[in-house]
């Protein structure tokens, strides 16, 4: 499913244009983004739950040099299913 699908399905439950739909679709999305860059945990009962962490710093090695790359530590968001999906 996309951004479109999902304004569409939002359009016809709630009977309206998909031009509306579209905009509280994108409006929702882009408020979860900046409560996530805010550092803020989501959680959606029913559905699950996001929220930031920081990734420990890595290292790795460049598959055609060879060479060893350090990754430095960096946020990474984390979803978990509520416990209605697990079985």
């Amino acid at each position: 499913m996309n951004t479109s699908t999902l304004a569409q399905i939002v359009a016809q439950r709630l009977k309206i244009s998909e031009r509306k739909a579209k905009f509280l679709v994108k409006a929702f999305f882009e408020e979860m983004a900046e409560a996530l860059a805010r550092g803020e945990r989501i959680e959606l009962r029913g559905f699950g739950s996001f929220e930031v962490r920081l990734q420990k710093s890595r290292v790795f090695r460049h598959p055609q040099s060879g060479q060893k790359i350090v990754l430095s530590p960096r946020p990474k968001v984390i979803f978990k299913p509520s416990k209605l999906w697990s079985s």
